[in-house]
């Protein structure tokens, strides 16, 4: 049984390993399935630290809540596939054009608005080839942690006995 929706915040993002997270509380939590990242959308960060993005395609982003730090991009995939347009908002260009819409002075932030005016190029085929590269990559990624977890979880086995 489920105890708890894991927190997301604009410091979780890019991290290989989520650890330490805060826990919402499935019953009293509001717009817990609104903020909950779904298969293949977009985490981005608009509070404190512009830009970093992530992409929640069968991993560990997947699943948990975005708070308020983040905008959470749901992608219609018969307009681009999701994995490009995250490959894409994380290239040059794409910083580049969410840093433009940044403001405030102590605390620099950005609007759901300006994320949504940023300008993507479509290719031909809608991004599949790159995109599908993207997922992929994603999914390697997440099987490497996965053998990083075993490997971590075995050295401290080994660890605890060297103790007795």
């Amino acid at each position: 049984m489920k105890v708890g929706m894991p927190l997301v915040t604009g410091q979780n993002l890019n991290l290989n390993r989520l650890s330490d997270l805060k826990m919402l509380s499935l019953k009293f939590t509001k717009n817990i399935e609104k903020n909950t990242s779904k298969e293949s959308d977009i985490l981005i960060s608009v509070f404190g630290t512009i830009g970093k993005i992530e992409y929640s395609y069968n991993n560990i982003y997947q699943g948990v809540f975005a708070s308020e730090q983040l905008i959470k991009v749901s992608v219609k995939p018969e307009l681009i596939h999701p994995g490009y347009l995250y490959a894409f908002l994380k290239s040059k260009l794409g910083q580049i054009q969410l840093q433009k819409y940044k403001t405030g002075s102590v605390i620099e932030w950005i609007i759901e608005n300006n994320v949504a005016s940023i300008a993507v190029p479509i290719p031909s085929d809608k991004g599949l080839f790159i995109g599908s590269i993207v997922n992929k990559l994603t999914l390697m990624r997440q099987e490497a942690y996965n053998y990083e977890t075993i490997a971590i979880k075995l050295i401290e086995n080994e660890i605890a006995k060297w103790q007795q």
